[in-house]
């Protein structure tokens, strides 16, 4: 049964948008929600006259941004915005949410969650509650043989942070453990230390305070954000201690204090009194004001409005992609290495030590990237960056634009349907939350979709769900229905305290789940509920991640309901319980620019009432401003936007700063400077939103930007299936594996990289050579890899399927190598032929291209060992053969250029685009410089002593001379650029021994600034 939505949160800011040139900087609303987000800039502001006029200057910029974000951001945030519910109905046609003023909306006031750490550090060493209170084992502790691991929160480094630690098992700890897993008293205790280790008992407590300091054993009173609120949790368990009388009532008077003044707001007095009902100074901001609205009953939206939006969305479901799990990937390929089908304990196979561990890399370094500062993410297999049928569709979509000149770019439902037969995902059930704004004319709506994310249609609610009981049941509900499972799994929701305490204030939120898993952190649940890590086995069935509760017999499906960027700075654990729940997630990018990002204006693109993005410019200081010496000037602002076309009204995007601007106004002119001569270069979006088409609007008829949150889930019925394999094409057998002895024969080579590179320049390519010569083999290919270790992987292929010679001679070939513990391991496996990425009606002619090109590479390298300089003549090389498949596939020297572009620029994403990287590419560009143009440059190659070299690349060309024919295909050109820039990442692969990715980077920067030089050269040859 399908779940009806009847009401959606959304969200604004609580001055309104016709504000925004008032600047009313004295508005007494406006300071309150000045002193909530940044106490220490409310203060400095007060005492602005007494400032030096550059200080001034700075704070007044500072005043301008925070009056700007109150009257146009929607994000909640102290008194600046706030959150409700809004009801829908069928055939509304007001469609206005009718907002009270200021004073009517409520604030939940309550403790910032940073300072739960200290005020409960004071309550037991000052007021001495760990005489009193129970003491539970940290349940991160797990065993390993000889010793127990656990995580500590170590405060003694700033700042503070988690550490693995290691104690070595003793009868003592043993004893403690189990004594503690249900809770011990401090002189329970002491007790069992002193009669298990005969000591006195000053040691006794000394030990036993050691175990609590550091983190061994966790206090009753430790926070938890999952259940009722962290003040009222403490308060409960004060409560039952007599001898804490006097704590119950300070901390009941606080409670109280929060409670009855919620529309006084006078933060001020509500800070003094709280710290002298604790008695201590306390480091973290105190208070933390959550606003929620006061909406007229007369509010609701059009449902029909946002059934239209779910539909449109479920359509772009065609663009989506993969989630992004490469560190999920490789923990699966180790884990079955290591452990093949087992069901292993989760803290084992998580430990970095004893297990696998997860998201360890090792990289290796060569010369050409010897020193780039790369960020991002790095990969140690062949998976290439390759123009996938969505970038092929964003590439068509932006040169119609630019050669029809269009005023936006419009997708059509031709193209939604020519996706549905690329796409793999159309089909797929999600469950995500839609979020974005909704701008509502007389006879018509556009929705401009920000974002479709999370695994859950809740996690942004959540947040809000503790300050509001409607906003909680709405919270509930919802999680209910998308959590229905076969009776063989259950759902137990993430509950983990990360090392930023202040964090605490996003993810505290009511008991979802009947099950929890606690992980250094207290579950809110009941104690038989909580899933500990001892608790959880894992194992890979169907190359899915399976969790299991042996005390339940069930499968575990973990969720984490929270906004948290868990892949951020987060314990292994943690990380890895989150990461699973994205196990064949969609990502929904929406629609990616990264490709055109340097382009100065990006127009928007839309899908029916859909906005997917906003028309875009990017502002550069230094164009602004070079015609003129004079001091930049706000006239000579206004002239050049004017001169480009760009609206009076926009947004500044810059970083994670979103500020409305107005030029028509001061204040928008200021804040425009102020960001130009900051950053130099700022991205800027079109505003959409205008008195007619707004939403939100007050009672006396001032107007309001908006965003909602959608829920959006396709589940129905039960899940049966979960983690079942799809079954395979029997009508194919492109879709078979070949194993061993087949047609094809496949050989896993395990050994070091320069071993392996040089059996190739040697005895492997001899070998090979000797077996194509004599008609042994038809076709043979090799590709670099890394599972556990770094191995070459070689496939022979034979269509009578006769290739025992070849099981029997290969492996007689390398066996000294193997006796000299040169080669590691050698492995015979199955092959199966990648025709998702390849396409089966081409798959033959790819493996004709691998096959040529890796003789060509294995003839290169035997060279090159020759080579004195190696390195560097490898690096050109592999620039010219990439330049002689780029002719082979009839590219000219600007589509050369755009593409080797496009791939720069995605490259550049994955490692950081940082500046810093820019310059040190840069850098290695012009020590290579003088060599790539003489290199290149075909009339040089006798003088330069590489036509050897140029004739195998020749050789490998006329082997590929069909590419004339693939050219001519309708479904071939439909991916054609996915296919070379897979190809070219293949060559690429053989050609460099590590870390290719990162030396592909460098390789297409270096072709980009070579063909764009060349381009330039010829400009300027034929004007002469």
């Amino acid at each position: 049964m399908p779940f009806n939505i009847d009401k959606i949160l959304f969200r604004t800011h609580l001055i309104p948008f016709n504000k925004y040139s008032k600047e009313e900087y004295d508005n007494a609303f406006f300071r309150k929600a000045l002193y909530v987000s940044s106490k220490n800039f409310y203060t400095e502001l007060l005492a602005i006259d007494q400032k030096s006029d550059k200080d001034k200057h700075k704070l007044l910029k500072s005043l301008r941004k925070f009056w700007a974000r109150s009257t146009s951001r929607c994000t909640p945030f102290g008194l600046f915005a706030g959150t409700a519910l809004v009801k829908l109905e069928d055939n509304n046609l007001s469609n206005m949410i009718c907002i009270g003023s200021t004073e009517k909306h409520n604030q939940a006031i309550r403790l910032d969650a940073g300072v739960f750490k200290e005020l409960i550090n004071h309550i037991l060493y000052n007021d001495e509650a760990f005489r009193y209170v129970q003491f539970f084992l940290n349940n991160s502790v797990y065993e390993t043989g000889a010793t127990y691991r656990y995580v500590e929160y170590n405060e003694a480094v700033l700042p503070s942070q988690f550490e693995l630690v290691s104690l070595d098992k003793t009868d003592i700890l043993s004893k403690v453990v189990e004594k503690s897993k249900l809770g011990i008293s401090f002189s329970e205790l002491v007790d069992l230390i002193k009669h298990t280790e005969e000591l006195d008992y000053e040691e006794s407590v000394e030990f036993a305070m050691s175990l609590i300091t550091s983190g061994f054993l966790i206090s009753e009173l430790d926070p938890t954000i999952t259940g009722a609120s962290m003040l009222d949790t403490l308060i409960s368990h004060i409560q039952k201690y007599p001898d804490l009388s006097i704590t119950y009532q300070n901390l009941v008077k606080v409670k109280s204090l929060l409670e009855n003044n919620k529309n006084t707001l006078d933060f001020e007095v509500i800070e003094r009194e709280i710290k002298r009902y604790l008695n201590m100074n306390l480091s973290y901001p105190l208070l933390q004001v959550d606003t929620f609205l006061k909406v007229e009953s007369n509010s609701s939206l059009d449902k029909k409005i946002i059934s239209t939006v779910l539909s449109q969305v479920q359509s772009l479901k065609v663009l989506g992609r993969n989630i992004d799990q490469n560190e999920i990937d490789d923990f699966k390929r180790r884990f079955i290495n290591r452990y093949g089908d087992e069901e292993v304990p989760l803290s084992i196979a998580l430990d970095p030590e004893i297990g696998i561990g997860f998201g360890i890399n090792k990289n290796i370094e060569s010369d050409l990237i010897d020193g780039l500062m790369l960020g991002g993410k790095s990969y140690d297999n062949p998976e290439p960056y390759y123009f996938d049928f969505i970038s092929e569709f964003i590439t068509n979509k932006y040169i119609d634009f630019i050669e029809n000149n269009h005023t936006h770019i419009e997708i059509t439902e031709n193209d939604i349907e020519l996706l549905k037969k690329k796409s793999n995902f159309h089909t797929k059930e999600l469950t995500k939350s839609i979020f974005g704004s909704l701008y509502i004319n007389s006879n018509d709506f556009s929705f401009e979709l920000k974002a479709i994310g999370g695994t859950s249609s809740t996690y942004t609610l959540s947040r809000f769900a503790n300050g509001d009981k409607a906003i909680e049941e709405y919270t509930k509900s919802l999680y209910n229905y998308e959590n229905r499972y076969d009776d063989d799994f259950v759902v137990a929701e993430i509950v983990h305290f990360p090392e930023d305490r202040a964090v605490g204030n996003i993810i505290q939120r009511p008991i979802l789940s009947k099950y929890e898993i606690p992980y250094v952190s207290k579950s809110g649940t009941i104690q038989e509920n909580q899933l500990d890590i001892n608790d959880l086995m894992i194992s890979i069935v169907s190359n899915k991640i399976r969790i299991k509760s042996k005390k339940l017999s069930k499968f575990v499906l973990p969720k984490l309901t929270t906004a948290h960027s868990y892949r951020y700075n987060s314990l292994p654990i943690y990380r890895f319980l989150s990461e699973i729940q994205q196990q064949e997630n969609l990502n929904f990018g929406i629609w990616d620019w990264s490709m055109f990002k340097h382009k100065k204006y990006l127009p928007r693109v839309q899908y029916k009432n859909l906005i997917l993005k906003k028309a875009r410019w990017i502002l550069d200081y230094d164009i602004i401003f070079s015609k003129n010496n004079d001091t930049p000037t706000n006239e000579i602002l206004r002239s050049y936007l004017d001169e480009k076309n760009i609206p009076d009204e926009f947004f500044i995007e810059q970083g994670e700063e979103e500020i409305f601007i107005n030029t028509k106004y001061a204040i928008g002119n200021n804040l425009l400077l102020d960001f130009l001569d900051k950053y130099k270069k700022i991205t800027i979006t079109e505003n959409l939103l205008n008195n007619n088409n707004s939403i939100i609007k007050d009672l006396n008829g001032n107007y309001y930007s908006n965003e909602i949150v959608i829920p959006f889930f396709e589940k129905k019925g039960n899940i049966q299936d979960i983690n079942i394999p799809k079954e395979i094409d029997v009508e194919s057998s492109y879709n078979q594996p070949f194993v061993p002895q087949s047609e094809w024969i496949y050989f896993k080579i395990y050994g070091g990289n320069l071993t392996l590179d040089n059996l190739l320049g040697s005895k492997i390519g001899e070998y090979v050579n000797k077996l194509i010569k004599n008609g042994e083999v038809e076709k043979f290919f090799f590709i670099r890899y890394k599972d556990t270790e770094d191995h070459l992987r070689l496939r022979f292929f034979n269509s009578k399927g006769n290739n025992k010679h070849i099981f029997d001679s290969f492996q007689q070939l390398l066996q000294q190598d193997v006796e000299k513990g040169l080669i590691h391991n050698i492995v015979i496996d199955s092959y199966r032929r990648e025709i998702n990425r390849y396409n089966k009606k081409f798959i033959n002619k790819v493996e004709t291209l691998f096959f040529a090109d890796s003789i060509a590479v294995i003839d290169i390298i035997s060279i090159l060992k020759q080579v004195e300089d190696s390195q560097k003549y490898r690096v050109l090389f592999a620039l010219r053969g990439i330049d002689f498949i780029l002719n082979d596939f009839k590219l000219n020297i600007e589509e050369k250029k755009e593409f080797v572009e496009i791939l720069t620029t995605a490259f550049l994403k994955e490692f950081g685009d940082s500046k810093v990287l820019k310059k040190q590419l840069n850098s290695k560009y012009r020590i290579y410089q003088s060599d790539i143009f003489s290199h290149m440059n075909g009339e040089n190659d006798t003088l330069n002593n590489i036509d050897e070299v140029i004739e195998i690349f020749k050789l490998r060309s006329t082997s590929n001379s069909f590419i004339s024919e693939l050219l001519t295909d309708i479904d071939f050109q439909k991916g054609k650029f996915q296919y070379i820039s897979s190809y070219i990442h293949m060559f690429v692969n053989r050609m460099i021994m590590s870390d290719q990715r990162k030396n592909e980077l460098v390789l297409y920067y270096f072709l980009s600034k070579f063909y764009t030089s060349l381009i330039a050269i010829d400009k300027i040859s034929n004007k002469q």
